[in-house]
């Protein structure tokens, strides 16, 4: 999923730059493969930048951490957050599919409220 995510966010860079969004990720899985996870073009193609997590401290902080089948994991969540650093909106999902979609759609609507 995390692959596919990155992928996707990857594929969708400029719609976020058009209404003037960064995008970054972070990630506690396999943190000794990120350079090339963030380089290759089946993942990331240096579009933009992962950061390493390595202990899940800041899955810990935004309360993204589930226990499935006896195993703690960071959840998939995006957020959108301001530029005064406010959680403008946040979805948790497994799923890769929706994320990019209603990340997006959450930053045009600020935009749209925010103009300049």
């Amino acid at each position: 999923g995390c692959n596919i995510e990155a992928h996707m966010f990857a594929d969708a860079i400029d719609r976020f730059k058009a209404q003037g969004a960064t995008v970054d990720g972070i990630t506690a899985g396999n943190t000794d493969q990120l350079q090339a996870f963030s380089t290759e073009t089946e993942h990331c193609a240096g579009k933009f930048t992962v950061a390493a997590d390595a202990n899940s401290a800041i899955a810990h902080q935004y309360d993204a951490v589930i226990n499935l089948m006896g195993r703690t994991m960071d959840n998939r969540t995006s957020y959108v957050i301001a530029p005064d650093y406010s959680i403008l909106y946040s979805y948790t999902d497994l799923k890769p599919q929706q994320h990019i979609d209603l990340s997006l759609d959450a930053v045009t609507k600020w935009r749209a409220a925010h103009p300049g």
